[in-house]
């Protein structure tokens, strides 16, 4: 069965200047979005996951700016739009939920206004009806007595509940694509599994696409379909989640999976990777991976690897080393 495309990204770069030069926060990516279906996007903090969802809804702050590529959302390239077009976008077609929602949700305004003040932009509907529909969002995402807690501000409410109510306000509009970037970060583990399984249960009912932004791999193991792997701006892993967790082909996916705790294996201590990221102003001859990894070799240092498809497709990776031992596995099967 084909999967409809709803978003398709293709070399998209961000550019911020700095006094220390021009740092490219996202590097030439391509990612595509299908309905139904959750995309995770991995990597450590700095790796450009966050700014990668910004630039999709084009809310880069200054200094940065999109200076490459597309974004494409049913067939139309959003970086074309003006920023009136964009407000129409944004709620509408594409909604996003932030880490914190304490930072989102505005603390003296009741959070039934503030989801119908949502739906009454986007949707056109009267004070009377939007203020129906706010309630039944929060009924949708589970709050108890929604016509009571409607009337209630953000600091009445406990985290958990915060992050639902920012969940009814995503969903109101019925967007197609929903950005949901590090959404349980802040909650402990039974709020995060409720949260998680709330999102899968409206993604089947709206049959909409999720874009999965976080640095948790057990989360990526449990909520989503395909996996892009980010370092230091690119992508340099792509798979379904299958895949990746029983074959990583990455040296710094391979790196992510071993640094997390082994439940049925003796472990004296984690596997840490050494190093950190480098940081986005510094210009790369090489690999930009290439300075931490275990198998680097002299090649990896002067040219840049680029993103190959592998088995028809069936995944993608960034490695001069694979791609040497994908080669000779294919010669020796020949």
């Amino acid at each position: 069965m084909t999967q409809e495309k709803i978003l398709e990204i293709n070399a998209l770069k961000t550019q911020f200047k700095t006094k220390k030069g021009i740092a490219k926060v996202v590097d030439g990516i391509d990612l595509t979005v299908y309905k139904g279906e959750t995309l995770g996007i991995v990597g450590e903090s700095g790796c450009g996951k966050s700014m990668t969802s910004l630039s999709i809804l084009k809310l880069i702050p200054e200094p940065g700016e999109i200076v490459e590529g597309s974004i494409t959302l049913n067939g139309e390239n959003l970086i074309k739009k003006t920023e009136k077009e964009m407000r129409e976008v944004r709620g509408n077609h594409i909604s996003m939920i932030f880490q914190e929602p304490m930072t989102s949700l505005n603390p003296v305004i009741s959070i039934g206004e503030q989801i119908a003040e949502t739906i009454r932009q986007h949707q056109g509907l009267g004070k009377k009806e939007a203020n129906k529909r706010a309630i039944e969002m929060l009924e949708l995402v589970g709050i108890p007595s929604p016509e009571r807690r409607a009337k209630q501000e953000p600091f009445q409410l406990s985290g958990g509940m915060r992050q639902r109510v920012m969940i009814a306000m995503s969903m109101a509009c019925n967007p197609e694509v929903l950005i949901a970037d590090e959404p349980t970060t802040a909650l402990d583990v039974t709020v995060q599994s409720q949260i998680l399984k709330l999102m899968k249960n409206l993604q089947e009912k709206l049959n909409m696409g999720i874009i999965f932004i976080t640095h948790d791999l057990g989360v990526v193991a449990e909520t989503c379909d395909n996996v892009a792997v980010m370092y230091a701006g690119e992508i340099i892993e792509q798979s379904t989640t299958e895949e990746l967790f029983k074959d990583p082909k990455h040296p710094y996916t391979k790196g992510l999976l071993n640094s997390l705790p082994k439940i049925y294996e003796n472990q004296d201590k984690l596997v840490a990777m050494k190093g950190n990221i480098p940081s986005p102003n510094v210009e790369h001859k090489g690999c930009k991976f290439a300075d931490r990894c275990p198998i680097a070799q002299p090649e990896c240092l002067e040219s840049r690897p680029s993103l190959l498809s592998y088995e028809n497709g069936e995944y993608q990776v960034r490695c001069f080393v694979y791609e040497k031992e994908h080669s000779r596995k294919e010669e020796s099967y020949g």
